[in-house]
């Protein structure tokens, strides 16, 4: 067991202890305030201190994690022999070269987001204000990356620390914008959509409907059974988020009474996980519960995972409204126009509140980028893939948890749509 001692244990403290050695790496850890104790111990043990400790391993802690407030300041970054970062230690003998606590509480926390108000036009944290962004890190599990370096610290002065290896996890999920291409829509809706196809020059879409209005092929966007049958391989279930939310200028999905709505998803329930598409000013209208209430009621089951429409959400309101409508999981933790890790890790977390200090329930599933990410940066799927390979690649590393994120209309099985097609079952073969 390694012993760590500190002056005061924090809740701040006890988060960042927990996450980093029960769920990064897995360590026998205990926090204590007793000096006695700590000096009478004869295994491993770390002092966590503002000023040296003499007896055993001494990591510099700066003041964040023992503040009960929010620090407006962003703290200032330094070049290390790891990398850039901040909460710089004053003394040469600390164990690493910064508050590695502090550092990864900070990112973990999302303690920018509480301080920084510049929103882009979704009114989401603009990424381009994100530390990692600006210092060029964002591509980079650096939460992961320091506890290991820490971690290597530590063993070579305690090579009898015992550590057991994490799992690595791959979680496929899709999200559900449109049930349906054309399937249920309106001759309204269907002249309209072939309008706006002309006005882009978009004659595939032309093509697709008339073939689907005279038979000859499927509602392109349903590709459940295939998507299904691709988890199938590797033994996975497919997480779906549905959206129910009403129509709106961001939210087009069929209406949650229709009968061919209610047959999808109570079929889709039956051989996967589902969970709820939040719309998107489902927080700022209110209506979180409504729509959670009427997934419910189609499918029969509680609700328990979410991810919000376009990623629409903002610290901490949007979290603690999933946690008052009793959600335990969200999978928004990213960025839509830009992949990288938002929170600077790949392992799963729990949500802490920094306005009161607190930890909840809600479990918060990170993801490194989504489909739409690739092609809406005009991304070819033969570098898509070699970019997504590395992302699995360095989770598998660090044993974290790949979350993958796709949606239904992106497998379309068409010539526009084929490649991608392909880069789907590359990377669920690649990610096993």
């Amino acid at each position: 067991m390694l012993l760590i001692y500190t002056h005061h244990i924090s809740p701040r403290l006890q988060y960042i202890v927990e996450y980093l050695f029960f769920e990064v790496v897995k360590v026998d850890v205990k926090l204590t305030e007793n000096k006695l104790e700590y000096e009478a111990y004869q295994s491993p043990k770390m002092a966590y201190t503002p000023q040296i400790e003499p007896q055993g391993a001494w990591l510099y802690a700066s003041k964040l994690l023992f503040e009960t407030h929010i620090n407006q300041e962003i703290p200032a970054t330094n070049e290390t022999i790891w990398g850039k970062a901040f909460f710089i230690s004053p003394q040469p003998q600390s164990i690493a070269p910064f508050d590695v606590f502090a550092a990864c509480f900070w990112l973990v926390s999302r303690y920018e987001e509480y301080i920084i108000q510049h929103k882009d036009r979704h009114n989401r944290f603009d990424y381009r204000q994100s530390w990692a962004f600006k210092n060029q890190l964002l591509h980079i599990p650096l939460v992961n990356l320091w506890t290991q370096k820490l971690l290597d610290q530590l063993k070579n002065i305690y090579p009898e620390l015992e550590i057991a290896k994490s799992k690595y996890t791959s979680i496929l999920t899709f999200d559900i914008d449109n049930l349906f291409a054309f399937k249920g829509k309106t001759i309204i809706h269907s002249a309209l959509a072939i309008g706006n196809a002309f006005l882009k020059k978009r004659f595939d879409l032309i093509s697709l409907r008339w073939q689907y209005l005279t038979k000859k092929i499927n509602d392109p966007y349903d590709t459940y059974s295939y998507i299904i049958a691709q988890c199938r391989k590797h033994h996975q279930t497919p997480i779906f988020f549905i959206l129910t939310g009403r129509t709106s200028r961001f939210d087009r999905n069929l209406n949650s009474n229709h009968p061919l709505f209610i047959e999808k998803v109570k079929e889709l329930s039956s051989s996967s996980i589902i969970g709820l598409h939040l719309s998107y000013n489902s927080v700022a209208k209110n209506t979180v519960k409504r729509e959670k209430i009427t997934l419910e009621q189609i499918i029969e089951k509680d609700i328990q995972l979410n991810r919000f429409h376009f990623l629409h959400f903002n610290i901490p309101d949007s979290y603690l409204i999933l946690s008052q409508n009793n959600f335990l999981s969200d999978f928004s933790m990213g960025y839509a126009q830009i992949d990288g890790y938002r929170a600077s890790t790949c392992t799963p977390f729990y949500f802490f509140n920094l306005t009161n200090n607190t930890k909840t329930n809600l479990k918060i599933y990170p993801f490194p980028y989504m489909d739409r990410t690739w092609i809406n940066n005009n991304i070819t799927p033969a570098l898509a893939l070699k970019k997504s390979l590395q992302y699995i690649n360095e989770i598998k590393k660090y044993n974290g948890t790949f979350v993958s994120l796709w949606h239904n209309e992106t497998l379309q099985n068409n010539v526009f749509w084929q490649p991608w097609q392909e880069l789907f079952e590359k990377i669920v073969d690649a990610a096993q």
